[in-house]
Order: structure tokens, then sequence, then C-alpha cells
């Protein structure tokens, strides 16, 4: 077997990562209710996990705003990660022939 060191930056990673998993240890309970207590809101309707997730929040020193819009109205970014690629819309011809390399001898 063939004794390998690791460089510091491989020690410093090794050792976020442990310090990520004892605190993820430590704080498991902690995390897990938080997250029954947004389930269980949910049973009241968005409203209720909107409204928790805003004390939250606030307990957290944000500051929280109310606020109300169609979503239709919101203009969507073509393209968009968000999307599902099978209701994406092609780019149009124009912007496709822009990006294509030209044929042909000039």
């Amino acid at each position: 077997m063939i004794a390998t060191k690791k460089t510091d930056r491989e020690t410093t990673v090794t050792s976020i990562l442990q310090d990520i998993a004892e605190a993820s240890a430590r704080e498991r309970a902690r995390i897990l209710d938080g997250l029954r207590t947004y389930v269980r809101a949910g049973k009241d309707g968005e409203a209720a996990v909107q409204s928790l997730f805003a004390e939250t929040a606030e307990t957290l020193g944000c500051t929280v705003e109310a606020s109300s819009y169609n979503p239709a109205d919101v203009r969507m970014i073509e393209d968009s990660p968000a999307r599902p690629p099978s209701i994406r819309r092609p780019a149009p011809a124009s912007s496709r022939a822009a990006r294509e390399p030209e044929t042909g001898a000039a």
C-alpha cells in the first residue's frame, strides 16, 4: 500500500465537510421539527404556510412585505431553466440565423 499525503486544500475541504456533517447531526431534530411545522401548517392552506414563513423570517431579522399579483401578468423569460423543455418556445428564426455559422465560400 502506498501512503499518500493530503494537500492543504484536501484537508481543508475534508474538515469543512466533517463540520457540516457534525452540525447537521446536532441540529437534525430541530430541523426536522421545523419542517414538520411547515407540513402541518400546509393542511390549513397556502396562506398559513406563507404566514409561518413570514413569522420565521421576521424572527431572523428579515423585513417581510406582503404583496399580491396575478402570475399570468408576469412575463416569462424565454428558455427559463424553471420551464420544462417540452413547453419552451423555439427561438425566432432571426436569432437562430445569427448564431448559425455561415456555410459557403466568400
